[in-house]
């Protein structure tokens, strides 16, 4: 069973997404984004939980295949597939849950067009209630990131 939690654990973590503004997907280069400028109202933590459908079904397909391989005769691998497909699909969503599960930060910000917003994202520092930011959107994700770089 413990085979079966990392395995899972393995694949989910390889499907995992990330939240962060500073990573960027392959086919987000070379595209125009637009920029507005914002300031930040309020920041508070939250929690982003992980999703439980692809992991229940990955732990149960490695359930129900490592219940059915299990041995015995006909009667035993069908029973050993149900009984490993369903304890599997239960890890499975467990595991996601759990690697899926990051800390971010809710921003509310408002834009110089008056407008308020709000965005979550991850990041280990969060951005300063006051601070001047820019919000950058493409077709992909929206992404906050600091006015006020350091040059270098």
């Amino acid at each position: 069973m413990k085979a079966l939690y990392l395995a899972v654990a393995l694949v989910l973590t390889a499907c995992a997404s990330n939240h962060s503004p500073d990573v960027y997907d392959g086919n987000e280069a070379n595209r125009l984004s637009s920029v507005t400028n914002a300031v930040i109202l309020d920041v508070r933590p939250v929690t982003i939980k992980g999703e439980k459908g692809l992991g229940a079904g990955v732990g149960a397909g490695l359930g129900g295949l490592g219940g059915y391989m299990a041995g015995g005769n006909d009667e035993l691998r069908i029973a050993g597939a149900a009984v490993g497909a369903i304890a599997g699909g239960v890890a499975g969503a467990f595991v996601q849950e759990k690697t899926g599960t990051e800390k971010a930060w809710e921003y509310i910000v408002k834009k110089d067009n008056g407008q308020i917003q709000t965005l979550i994202q991850t990041g280990e520092n969060p951005l300063m209630v006051g601070q001047n930011v820019y919000i950058i959107r493409n077709a992909e994700k929206i992404r906050i990131i600091p006015a006020e770089r350091t040059k270098q």
